[in-house]
């Protein structure tokens, strides 16, 4: 069954990033300054062409912990959300994994932050539906950078039981303050959120768009 992607709607969530997430209800747009540069890894990690086997050429950046194969550290799982023995095919120039993120209805995922710039404008990942009719939201918290804190949706995806890689979805940089010729960098997590079914999601990436 195909991926659908239906359109961003807004959010409130104001965040801090030390070693753990600090939400708050309200957003907030940073005053214009000097550039601004996260601490979180992702902004020099190498990339691969990741989904190549989709048909999409693009190189893209593992976000931390985005395989599920190894530390979840900086990971929110709640509602019954863990990690459960059988991952999604692998991605093209990766090994195949074991592992994959069981969301179930009532639950909740947040990612651990990952920094981006002017150079990562969508991410995607894989994700299978093995529960009921339902739809998976997923969210993108802007926890730092030049210009704006807060979270906003960024789609909603439907899938059936098969493991395959969903529509690429959209960082929203000009909300950010990255885009363009920024030199800036941002912080941001991502979150998976069902609205019923039961989801399994693995391989999460991020689209470094480099102009070399």
């Amino acid at each position: 069954m195909p991926f659908l992607l239906n359109g961003p709607r807004g959010g409130r969530l104001v965040a801090a990033v030390a070693t753990a997430l600090a939400l708050s209800a309200t957003p907030a747009v940073a005053a214009s300054g000097p550039t601004t540069l996260s601490a979180a890894p992702g902004c020099t990690t190498p990339t691969v062409p990741a989904f190549l086997f989709a048909n999409d050429r693009k190189d893209y950046v593992l976000a931390p912990g985005g395989n599920v194969e190894g530390s979840l550290a900086g990971w929110s799982l709640t509602g019954g959300a863990t990690p459960v023995a059988g991952g999604a095919p692998a991605v093209t120039g990766a090994a195949t994994g074991t592992n994959s993120l069981l969301i179930p209805a009532g639950g909740s995922v947040t990612s651990a932050p990952m920094c981006v710039a002017a150079h990562s404008p969508f991410f995607r990942f894989q994700a299978r539906n093995t529960g009921g009719a339902g739809q998976l939201k997923v969210e993108v918290l802007y926890l730092d950078g030049p210009k704006y804190t807060g979270e906003r949706e960024a789609g909603t995806i439907t899938a059936g039981s098969t493991w395959a890689p969903t529509n690429r979805l959209s960082l929203s940089q000009g909300i950010m303050g990255v885009n363009g010729s920024s030199t800036s960098q941002a912080t941001v997590a991502f979150r998976f959120t069902p609205e019923g079914g039961r989801w399994q999601v693995d391989d999460l990436y991020v689209d470094p768009y480099r102009r070399f």
